[in-house]
């Protein structure tokens, strides 16, 4: 991570260098008419968009009296652009419309890929990205008939930010690396700030959170540099909704008044209405609910009128959360069957799954568990179908490279510079030499000796200074190298648990996989010795969540590492160690024997259950924990039969068996026969939904009757 903080730094200082007067207006007219409406675009963007709006009104109504010109066109491109950020999108798209007839009718085509890049954002506010892809692609043309690197850029950012609205982040994060590693440093800073305020948002949605911030810091600091702050709101807003995600409820409202401050000025009706509804849900959640629900309810009467269907797909959102903290139950379902409703509708899969976790996390709370398993099953199936963990890798992997490059580049532009320094004095130290030589003939030889000495005390200072900044460049080198490795070692431990995370696993678990498989081949005598299988554990944390609702985040994440520290105590420093995610731990022992599962879990259970935990607060609590477990292979006689996935499945519905058997017990599987076709007659509903006969079940229960299974 401190790694991708120094790509963020190097691009913020190239883009220190660029040119900081204020950013030309991105349509151009040559007509001598067009000087009135500079001052109505400088009006609008200095926090006055109703009088703007009333004086550019003004003025079309006095062009339109002329037969079409070019200053008429470029006053409807302002309409259509002062509307679309007013949420007016019938009136933008009508005066777009307009603009984009008149420049043809004028053979004016150079103008017209602004106003395909304008048709492209308005179309995407209105969630009709077909439409709004294909005026990107038109204004990504245009610009590159014009052979304008710094168009082509911007239209690559507003495709990119489509993509990511349809729930597309792979694509996405793809094309915006490549504007910031390509692209020419000159471009405008708005495109480089939405670029990295998109990075950010994808980033949020994919979950990596601490890269989110990084990204969105960097983009707020980039588009302050604008006159117009539209974008600016934009990533306020998404900093006030990554500190929601990390309850981090006083920065989140800092962030949400930053943007209702910019929206206002700009009298951005949408963005404020969206605005007031965060600002609202955190009130609910801080148990001020009566002026929380009202702000919600407000902003939601506000969109089903004006029919924005973002900002309603937002607020079913922000509805169903306020209702589910609140346990209005029934409300929250209502409204998240109507978000999941619209997203489909509008073909936005990232949406459907941010409903189905919220669905998932009130059916939980409603104790509903097995529609809960349901919908986090298919929350998972459309994050998946989304997104590849294994593809999105590489792409932290080109951010890393990216800073290297990045640092290589500051580097050299340090040492240009100490070269032009050098010459530069050198050439003030001869002309010094020729005007006193020609001034004072008699005085010459004395000066000379006195030239000849300060040039070389110059050399010595110099050579000195040259010496340190190299020493200093070098230092630099190595933390960027000390970095990258950090990088590399945060991206496999967890780092508040210090144990592995997915991504070790990933890396180590095959090759265990295959090394147990074949120690039952006939080619090989390990699995005689008792010692070659894997043992696999599925922990969960009993009612974790009271934990931190009863004691607070810190005494929650304290619990956690002291339910770490158990773990290494009761298993082996050799076995893979993971945590999987939230209150859910992976343990798999490696070169063991699957007779001692049983015993080592109990074992493992009777110590959590023993131990007195000591919490953040003072509290002193103690608690259990739920397990899952199985063998691999499983089948021995046909070890390659099953792979890790079903596996990992079976441990999964051991685990919510031992759940919804009553907690603080463990259920497991030792050794099955695998079939090919389906069971008749099943011993038990898991042989049954695995077509597994000759099933060892241990469990820590009085006997397996007693086990309640998911889907009985």
């Amino acid at each position: 991570m401190n790694a991708t903080r120094c790509i963020l730094a190097s691009i913020c200082l190239i883009l220190t260098q660029v040119n900081q007067a204020t950013a030309m207006l991105p349509l151009t007219c040559s007509s001598s008419e067009c000087g009135q409406i500079d001052p109505v675009v400088s009006q609008f963007q200095n926090g006055k968009p109703l009088e703007a709006s009333t004086k550019l009104n003004g003025l079309i109504d006095q062009f339109s009296g002329q037969a079409p010109t070019e200053a008429l066109a470029a006053a409807y491109f302002y309409k259509g652009r002062f509307s679309r950020l007013q949420s007016a999108y019938d009136e933008s798209l009508h005066a777009f419309e307009q603009s984009l007839e008149l420049f043809s009718s004028l053979e004016n085509q150079a103008p017209a890929a602004s106003v395909y890049s304008e048709l492209a954002r308005l179309h995407r506010a209105r969630c009709e990205f077909s439409e709004a892809l294909e005026y990107a692609y038109q204004a990504l043309n245009s610009y590159q008939v014009l052979q304008n690197p710094s168009g082509q850029a911007e239209q690559k950012v507003i495709v990119s930010g489509i993509l990511i609205s349809q729930g597309r982040y792979e694509p996405a994060l793809a094309l915006l690396q490549h504007v910031l590693r390509e692209e020419p440093v000159s471009q405008e800073p708005a495109v480089v700030g939405r670029a990295l305020y998109f990075v950010g948002n994808a980033y949020m949605q994919l979950e990596q959170y601490q890269m989110a911030r990084q990204y969105l810091n960097d983009a707020v600091e980039t588009l302050k540099q604008l006159p117009n702050s539209f974008f600016l709101g934009e990533a306020y807003i998404s900093q006030g909704k990554l500190m929601l995600r990390q309850e981090n409820y006083p920065e989140a409202k800092g962030w949400f008044a930053n943007a209702l401050s910019v929206f206002a000025g700009m009298n951005a009706s949408a963005e404020m209405h969206l605005t007031h509804s965060l600002l609202g849900l955190t009130a609910v959640i801080e148990r001020n609910i009566n002026d929380g629900m009202k702000a919600i309810s407000e902003a939601m009467n506000f969109a089903l009128e004006r029919d924005i269907v973002p900002l309603q797909l937002e607020l079913h959102l922000v509805h169903a959360q306020a209702m589910r903290i609140t346990d209005e139950h029934e409300e929250a379902l209502t409204h998240i069957r109507q978000g999941q409703e619209l997203a489909q509708k509008y073909g936005q899969i990232g949406v459907q799954a941010e409903f189905l976790r919220e669905k998932a996390d009130l059916l939980f709370q409603m104790k509903k568990y097995r529609w809960a398993y349901q919908a986090q099953e298919k929350s998972q199936k459309l994050t998946t179908s989304l997104v590849d963990e294994a593809r999105i890798q590489p792409l932290l992997q080109q951010s890393a490279q990216l800073q290297v490059e990045r640092q290589a580049e500051s580097i050299d532009t340090l040492k240009r510079d100490k070269a032009i320094e050098l010459a530069r004095a050198e050439q003030r130290n001869l002309r010094n030499m020729l005007i006193l030589g020609s001034l004072v003939s008699l005085l010459m030889f004395l000066f000379l000796l006195y030239s000849r000495y300060n040039h070389r005390r110059q050399n010595l200072l110099l050579k000195r200074e040259v010496k340190a900044r190299t020493a200093e460049l070098e230092q630099k080198n190595k933390q960027l190298k000390d970095a990258y490795k950090t990088l590399e070692d945060a991206s496999l431990r967890d780092p508040l648990t210090g144990l592995y995370n997915r991504y070790y696993l990933k890396s180590r678990l095959p090759g265990e996989l295959k090394r147990a498989q074949f120690a039952y081949t006939d080619t090989h005598a390990e699995a005689d010795e008792g010692q070659s299988d894997l043992l696999c554990y599925l922990i969960d944390i009993d009612n974790f969540k009271a934990i931190n609702d009863e004691h607070g985040h810190l005494s929650g994440d304290r619990f956690l590492v002291q339910f770490t520290q158990i773990i290494s105590d009761v298993f082996r420093d050799t076995d893979l160690q993971i945590r999987w995610g939230g209150e859910e731990f992976l343990i798999i022992c490696r070169q063991s024997c699957r007779t001692k599962m049983a015993s080592l879990i109990e074992r493992f259970r009777q110590a959590v259950k023993d131990h007195v935990f000591e919490l953040e607060d003072g509290a002193k609590i103690s608690a259990t924990c739920s397990i899952g477990f199985c063998a691999f292979p499983l089948d021995t006689q046909q070890p390659f039969k099953m792979q890790w996935e079903q596996a990992f499945s079976i441990m999964d519905d051991c685990l919510y068996a031992a759940k919804l058997s009553g907690r603080d017990c463990w259920v497991g599987l030792l050794e099955a026969t695998i079939s090919d076709k389906p069971v008749s007659a099943p011993a038990n509903p898991l042989a049954g939904r695995y077509k597994l006969t000759s099933v060892n079940i241990a469990t820590s229960l009085n006997n397996t009757a007693s086990i309640t299974w998911p889907y009985e």
